[in-house]
């Protein structure tokens, strides 16, 4: 898989584990997700729902 050789861990990410990579960095305050459709968005909004 193409996303497996560029991805800095060296696996597939979810798109929740991408949102809080980009999140993580320093100086980011927010991140804008493509959304094609009600269930990207509806994935998406699972990130609010994580417990830390």
């Amino acid at each position: 898989m193409e996303q497996t050789k560029t991805s800095p861990f060296g696996r597939k990410l979810t798109k929740l584990q991408c949102l809080q990579y980009a999140l993580d960095k320093t100086g980011v305050i927010t991140v804008l997700p493509g959304i094609r459709g009600k269930k990207d968005l509806e994935e998406i909004l699972k990130y609010l729902d994580r417990t830390y």
